[in-house]
């Protein structure tokens, strides 16, 4: 039950995130389904208490661990190497123009 509900919460958190792209939301929910399954097979066959609780406690963190779906392309943040090869465009624009008049 612990992990149908984790795994239930999971999709919950990516459907919160805005500009989700649908196909990589769609690819992210079967991963969590799968390690729900996954893990919930293996705690069907656990043999003792403490094998029973370790298979838990590794769905619990297999299942926290899926990434997060990826964002549509217009929405993924801009890391600091691309913002300075566009400041660099832009100065090289400006001196260029300036050099037109």
């Amino acid at each position: 039950m612990a992990l149908a509900q984790a795994g239930q919460e999971k999709k919950q958190d990516f459907a919160k995130i805005a500009h989700v792209d649908q196909q990589s939301l769609h690819k992210q929910e079967k991963v969590v389904d799968h390690e729900v399954a996954f893990y919930q097979k293996r705690v069907g066959q656990a043999k003792t208490t403490v094998e029973l609780a370790r298979t838990l406690a590794d769905g619990l963190h297999a299942i926290n661990d899926v990434a997060n779906p990826d964002l549509q392309i217009d929405y993924q943040p801009v890391s600091l190497a691309e913002v300075k090869v566009a400041v660099v465009a832009l100065e090289e624009r400006g001196r260029s123009t300036k050099k037109a008049f």
